[in-house]
């Protein structure tokens, strides 16, 4: 079996071809796969960065809540204290 150098080109070729349709028929839901993995990392990454935001706003409603809540047991004990002087005096 004698080939000549065009028919072993034709057959490097041929097999090169081969070959590059099948790695690109594996490497093809690899992409797919990698591509959709991406989206789904964007999604969570937007929806913990909303979760974030939304764990600092009820931070910051429970430090008012916290504060009109000491500001009101003040009160109360201004007044109960006004109330002892009123009846024993």
């Amino acid at each position: 079996m004698n080939l000549t150098l065009s028919e072993a080109i034709a057959l490097l070729t041929f097999t090169g071809g081969i070959l590059l349709w099948v790695i690109h028929s594996m490497i093809e839901p690899l992409k797919v796969l990698l591509d959709r993995t991406v989206q789904a990392l964007n999604r969570l990454d937007t929806t913990l960065k909303e979760e974030r935001e939304r764990r600092e706003a009820i931070g910051l409603r429970l430090q008012a809540v916290d504060s009109r809540s000491k500001s009101n047991s003040h009160r109360l004990d201004v007044l109960e204290e006004q109330q002892r002087k009123c009846l024993t005096g």
